[in-house]
């Protein structure tokens, strides 16, 4: 096992400390500025001076040389799915602070985690300028861009990680991240002393909730709900023309469409009768004056559907909280956890055996979506599913605080591999 000294910045809940004392790394120090993250990173970790603020310090101070620096810089302002202001946003510039302590530090080696937004070409030029400053202050580098799901993470949560060496004949001998060669199954991590079979390995392991377009296994509201075949062609209609149709006659994509619109152009007429019903059903609004929209036609969101066995058919609750995926046992892949709200669920049971999609989908509805076996991950969950061992604790903070910080966590696993590549460039061993 080699041994390296590092300091863990932007140190979150630990996720890189875990796999650098796993191979023999000894922890300095940390920075971390968030109070409950703190009390989770001491109450699971031998106790090392806390840094604080990166932008408050330059050169560390240790009566030993640091081998290695890790960092997951904040990655908001790299999003290409929020504002994407870079380094117009101030934690943007949190990248010049944590260059100038490697600068200041000189360390053997850097690992660097972002999300795989910062190379996109929208972020060309700010990565570019990122670059400039490693060279600057003379470090090689290689930038990987890896999905943990190839790390034995049970996620497609793909990032981006630069490895800066300070001597470049290191930097030469890492050509890949080793990965493995078989996915995990929720089921693999969730349950790892049950032996889950996938009995519909031929078919899709998720299926999606949504008033949006989809794939083979996406059912609509008015695919469950009771609905009259001239509602359901009004629904299908609306489905089908409101991206062409909004763009072609409002210009916008998506835009609520009026019955005439879709009668000018399909020639198909839908009754107002038939409009009102849905909007009764809450399937359809009506944010501008005769046009109409699905009220649950935003993304990710899905639709909050429930069976009442009482009354033997679904209904839809009027609360935006949805289900938009449930994913079953053999999916290799759960939607990248996050810290904000998710609508993604996991079944409790298996489905089983079907001989064609059609039955698949039959099934699906009768033993999991009308028995309500189907949840939420919790907390101990989400961190399985982050690839964090069992023993991980939380139990200084709620439930709630804990699991935006798993979500913002880097997947140990991840680490783990990519630490075993820079080991066996021997650079610790000088």
């Amino acid at each position: 096992m080699a041994h390296f000294t590092f300091v863990d910045l932007f140190a979150g809940i630990g996720g890189f400390r875990i796999p650098c004392e796993a191979l023999g790394g000894e922890c300095l120090a940390f920075a971390e500025n968030s109070k409950s993250a703190i009390s989770i990173y001491n109450e699971n970790f031998s106790q090392t001076p806390n840094l604080g603020n990166v932008q408050a310090f330059g050169k560390i101070n240790s009566d030993r040389p640091i081998d290695l620096i890790t960092a997951g810089v904040p990655c908001q302002p790299w999003s290409v799915a929020g504002k994407n202001k870079g380094f117009k946003d101030p934690r943007g510039r949190l990248w010049f602070s944590t260059i100038n302590i490697i600068k200041e530090n000189r360390p053997k080696v850097f690992i660097i985690e972002n999300v795989a937004g910062l190379s996109d070409p929208r972020n060309e030029s700010n990565l570019n300028k990122i670059k400039d400053l490693f060279i600057e202050i003379g470090y090689t580098f290689k930038i990987f861009e890896l999905s943990a799901r190839d790390f034995g993470v049970v996620q497609d949560r793909v990032r981006v990680f630069i490895l800066g060496f300070k001597k470049e004949a290191y930097l030469k001998r890492i050509t890949s991240i080793e990965k493995n060669t078989k996915y995990k199954t929720i089921g693999n991590v969730l349950y790892p002393n049950i032996n889950i079979e996938d009995t519909n390995s031929g078919f899709p392991q998720n299926f999606r909730i949504a008033d949006v377009r989809g794939g083979d296994t996406t059912f609509h509201s008015w695919d469950l709900i009771q609905t009259s075949a001239e509602e359901k062609t009004a629904c299908d209609l609306f489905l089908s023309k409101r991206r062409s149709l909004g763009k072609k006659i409002y210009g916008k994509d998506g835009a609520p469409l009026s019955i005439n619109d879709i009668y000018k152009n399909t020639g198909i007429r839908i009754k107002k009768s038939v409009i009102i019903s849905l909007i009764e059903k809450g399937i359809l609004i009506e944010p501008k004056e005769n046009r109409y929209d699905f009220k649950h036609s935003r993304y990710g969101l899905g639709v909050n559907i429930k069976y009442s066995k009482r009354d033997k058919k679904f209904e839809i609750n009027p609360s935006n909280e949805g289900v938009f995926r449930i994913l079953t046992l053999s999916s290799t892949e759960f939607p990248t956890i996050t810290a904000s709200r998710q609508y993604d669920y996991i079944c409790t049971d298996i489905i089983k055996q079907s001989s064609n999609l059609k039955q698949y989908k039959a099934s699906f509805v009768s033993e999991i979506l009308k028995t309500n076996k189907y949840k939420i991950p919790n907390k101990s969950q989400k961190l399985s599913l982050q690839g964090f061992p069992e023993d991980f604790k939380t139990y200084t903070v709620s439930d709630s605080v804990a699991e935006f910080h798993i979500g913002n966590a880097v997947p140990p696993p991840v680490i783990l591999n990519i630490l075993k590549a820079i080991i066996k460039t021997e650079v610790f061993d000088i």
